[in-house]
């Protein structure tokens, strides 16, 4: 059972398998949470958006691994789509998106910054509700049917 937990705190500090931060389409300087990640990893989020790796499509994603530079293993990078169109439930399309793409590379402890609750103009509250309903719901597998469950790989501990 995936165990949920509200810290308030810097994520570039978050002693985790994986993070995730956030970019709107078109963004082309990341700030805040994503900001202070980047300036962590030497400008590593700037330079997947400046060579056009990143364009903060809705749903599109980028692992990066740390090595080393912060205490997470890796930052995952999620985009939010366009700001005109971002409400509550992109919110939980882009969560449930970043928690599967996280359990692939193998973290099983993630940290997350509340999507849309900083310059996406969403109630905080609301936001971190749509973000655990998302994760759960994206992290959901239903196997009672395998023979062997390992096939299913590692499951997610914490959030």
């Amino acid at each position: 059972m995936t165990e949920v937990r509200v810290v308030s705190g810097n994520i570039a500090e978050a002693q985790v398998d994986g993070l995730v931060v956030n970019l709107f389409e078109g963004v082309t300087r990341p700030g805040g949470a994503t900001g202070a990640v980047d300036r962590a990893l030497g400008g590593e989020i700037s330079r997947l958006i400046s060579k056009g790796y990143f364009k903060g499509k809705l749903n599109e994603t980028f692992v990066i691994p740390t090595f080393g530079r912060m205490p997470a293993d890796h930052v995952l990078v999620v985009g939010l789509g366009k700001s005109s169109e971002f409400d509550l439930d992109r919110v939980r399309q882009v969560s449930a998106t970043a928690a599967k793409a996280l359990r692939r590379v193998g973290c099983r402890k993630i940290a997350t910054i509340v999507h849309g609750a900083g310059i996406g103009g969403l109630d905080p509250a609301a936001a971190a509700q749509a973000l655990t309903e998302g994760t759960l719901l994206g992290l959901y597998r239903f196997d009672k049917y395998l023979t062997n469950r390992e096939e299913n790989g590692r499951e997610l501990e914490e959030v």
